[in-house]
């Protein structure tokens, strides 16, 4: 839209805004800026404008409480996957299919070194994005200080005035090899800093089935860097949280990835922890008496070690809830299968279901179940239908249009 506008020759008077998830911070301050500058035009008809206030509306919060924390891998596995169970403190209204927002916390033992190398009081108060509050609370709860941005990092070596690369680093990295000045006030550096961002984490229980909890089934990201092995913040904070904790989250209403109508099939395509949704949606379905039926294709790495929930899987195919099941692994198996090689293996049926108003849903890894799975069904379709594979394209986005095709990747 904002291509073909100005294609038009129309004039912004704000830059676009390029949203995530968690939209809201990003669209208020876009909102603030196109009222700012609606003022400041030269009325052409009307004397007097209206001046619009906008507030925030937020996200409402709840804290819920951890019982159970279980690594779902067994012994051998390249992966550690958790499943966890949080007990709520109230009744909670969720779909299968939303997820939850959790903003994870920053090391003590890290932020108690970043107080020492500015020499402040770990209680001295500072003010960060309209709230005051402790440098050790907002260091560690609210500050986001792992792998900065290099606009940060840029808008640090102005401060100093130092040549610094561009790079990210760790806020105690470059405190450490670039030292805050003793005669700079530190509230210079909090003013540069950008807040922790929610991660979100796709409920993998179901309201009828799991009444009073939220499950989570979330994987510890591991990745190899020059300094060597390093694992994710944020799936680091997750998976590390011990049972009795108390954690504030929001919930995130996905409305592209909603459990279908009760009568309608559903196809479920996974690759490793994008198996969640469909375990809260099979279990709601199960729960409710749902007649439509439901077909679990499942793509991991190791069937011995990674094979997440199978025991349940079994025991819902056993009981018919979930009318048909096939599984691929990439080791420790005699034939290696990929999700998008089930999808081209069972294509005859895939095209079956879809032509009786079936719903296809994808979910995990981008680079696995993205879209080397589109492909594959970019292919089955224009095979199935002779056509292009633009026509078998057109074909998703009407899926799509009508909400019977959706992705959750990440």
């Amino acid at each position: 839209m904002d291509a073909q506008l100005k294609r038009l020759q129309a004039t912004a008077i704000a830059p676009i805004a390029l949203c995530d998830d968690d939209y809201e911070p990003v669209s208020d301050a876009w909102m603030s800026n196109v009222l700012t500058a609606l003022q400041q035009q030269t009325p052409v008809e009307k004397p007097a404008a209206a001046v619009v206030s906008v507030q925030s509306s937020g996200k409402k919060t709840f804290t819920a409480t951890l019982g159970v924390n279980q690594l779902l891998n067994d012994t051998g596995s390249n992966k550690k996957v958790h499943h966890l169970e949080f007990d709520l403190p109230e009744e909670l209204v969720y779909l299968p299919g939303n997820a939850v927002g959790i903003t994870p916390h920053n090391s003590t033992s890290v932020v108690a070194q970043i107080i020492q190398l500015l020499h402040i009081q770990p209680d001295a108060v500072f003010s960060f994005k309209q709230q005051s509050a402790s440098a050790k609370h907002l260091l560690t709860q609210v500050i986001s200080i792992t792998h900065l941005t290099t606009s940060v990092v840029k808008k640090y070596a102005q401060l100093i005035q130092t040549d610094i690369p561009d790079t990210r680093i760790d806020l105690f990295d470059l405190l450490r090899i670039y030292p805050w000045p003793s005669e700079f006030a530190p509230q210079q550096l909090f003013d540069i800093l950008n807040p922790i961002t929610p991660r979100l984490y796709t409920i993998s229980s179901s309201p009828n089935t799991h009444p009073g909890q939220i499950h989570l089934t979330a994987a510890l990201h591991e990745f190899d860097t020059e300094e060597g092995r390093k694992q994710g913040f944020g799936s680091t904070y997750v998976t590390q949280i011990k049972p009795g904790t108390k954690v504030e989250m929001f919930l995130h209403q996905q409305k592209h990835f909603q459990i279908p109508r009760s009568d309608r099939h559903l196809i479920m395509l996974a690759y490793g922890t994008g198996i969640a949704p469909f375990r809260s949606m099979v279990a709601e379905r199960d729960a409710t008496g749902a007649s439509g039926k439901n077909w679990l294709l499942f793509a991991e790495e190791n069937r011995v070690t990674d094979f997440y929930y199978q025991s349940e899987w079994q025991s819902l195919h056993e009981t018919g809830s979930l009318h048909q099941w096939h599984v691929g692994f990439s080791t420790n198996t005699q034939q290696q299968k990929t999700l998008q090689q089930l999808v081209l293996e069972h294509e005859e049926q895939l095209w079956q279901w879809l032509n009786s108003g079936a719903y296809l849903f994808i979910s995990g890894e981008k680079g696995i179940a993205g879209k080397p799975v589109e492909e594959a069904l970019l292919q089955l379709i224009s095979r199935k239908q002779q056509s292009s594979e633009e026509a078998a394209a057109n074909y998703l986005k009407e899926l799509a249009k009508e909400g019977r095709y959706a992705k959750e990747l990440y």
